[in-house]
């Protein structure tokens, strides 16, 4: 996904890391597999790790983003699936729920 029209008209971009609207979600159900795929890594450098634990990112995580406008919150029906569900804010308005620990404010 590059780019895609929020409900409100606001066009969402993804085209590097580190964005404070976007985030990811892997759910409850499925974080005793995401430890335990962890756990079990036997990869020797750390290179490969990084490499493994991607791809179990990719297999259980969904993307989900904030509409820097309004507030909307966007979420990756499954994983990889690049098809997206909205959820309306209260406020109707960006409230930031997605930006990073350190950079909240």
């Amino acid at each position: 996904m590059s780019t895609f029209k929020c409900l409100c008209g606001y066009r969402i971009s993804d085209g590097t890391d580190n964005f404070p609207y976007k985030g990811e979600v892997i759910s409850d159900q499925d974080w005793e597999t995401v430890w335990g795929a962890i756990s079990e890594l036997k990869e020797s450098n750390v290179d490969e790790r990084l490499d493994a634990i991607t791809g179990i990112r990719i297999q259980h995580g969904r993307a989900i983003y904030e509409c820097s406008s309004c507030g909307r919150l966007w979420l990756e029906r499954a994983p990889g699936a690049n098809v997206f569900v909205s959820y309306s804010s209260d406020s109707q308005k960006a409230e930031h729920v997605l930006r990073g620990k350190k950079r909240s404010g």
